[in-house]
């Protein structure tokens, strides 16, 4: 009888353990890798829904701390890549696009760049595709690239898919 009230113990102290660990991931922000030189100083990113929704406005915001300044004529890009083809991309201007004042001095501590992209209806839901941020200066100069990995969700359906038979 003390064993199994012990190991009932283990496993409610286990799945503590785990929901606190998957509160943790969550608070965290999402996964991103660097892909080159990242002057932005990148610590965390949000995408907002985390799995996007074709059709519909995602939001990613990356926090950091700029190790060189942000100022007028830069840019961000995002480019969308399938098994790591590039399928398109978007430019925005850094200055007038995301949610910062310019110029950001280097140093500042949490600047957040948020873009919002609308979702081509026609993506491919459960897809996973790699969302390529790269900062570059007015004269095309990267000095900043990280790499998010999403996957696709699945849009709602208002109505339920009717497929005709075929006699």
């Amino acid at each position: 009888y003390q064993r199994r009230v012990r190991g009932t113990r283990s496993n409610n102290m286990s799945m503590k353990l785990l929901v606190l660990a998957v509160i943790c991931t969550l608070a965290l922000g999402h996964n991103f890798t660097t892909c080159g030189d990242d002057k932005l100083g990148i610590t965390s990113v949000d995408v907002n829904p985390d799995a996007p929704i074709p059709g519909q406005n995602l939001t990613v915001t990356l926090t950091g701390t700029p190790t060189q300044d942000i100022v007028t004529g830069d840019t961000l890009t995002i480019t969308v890549k399938l098994f790591g083809v590039a399928l398109g991309h978007v430019d925005f201007d850094s200055c007038k696009d995301l949610g910062v004042t310019c110029p950001v001095k280097a140093g500042t501590p949490g600047v957040a760049l948020s873009a919002v992209y609308k979702i081509p209806s026609a993506a491919p839901s459960g897809t996973p595709i790699t969302a390529e941020f790269t900062a570059k200066t007015s004269a095309a100069a990267q000095y900043s690239c990280v790499d998010v990995p999403v996957v696709m969700g699945k849009p709602g359906s208002a109505e339920p898919l009717v497929l005709p038979f075929i006699n």
